[in-house]
């Protein structure tokens, strides 16, 4: 693409500064646009190939927070455990 720039831009007479610029001016803005509109669609495929990870990971996280505890208070003896160590 910028070769093709290059070549519209060469093919301007140098003594027609004002049409060499207004050409460089397009070029620079065509190329810009091209790069956003490719950003634009990567972004988007990159979407639809991360969302079946984070799709099983939702799974996994509601399968965790719909377990029940089964974690139950004892008596604990800090005095010992630190004694020990």
């Amino acid at each position: 693409m910028l070769v093709l720039g290059a070549l519209l831009l060469n093919n301007i007479p140098l003594t027609n500064f004002p049409g060499r610029l207004t050409m460089f001016s397009d070029i620079v803005v065509f190329s810009t646009y091209t790069g956003f509109v490719i950003l634009s669609f990567m972004l988007l495929i990159m979407v639809f190939v991360m969302f079946p990870g984070a799709q099983v990971s939702a799974g996994r996280i509601n399968e965790v927070l719909n377990t029940h505890a089964n974690i139950k208070e004892g008596d604990f003896d800090w005095k010992t455990i630190l004694a020990d160590a």
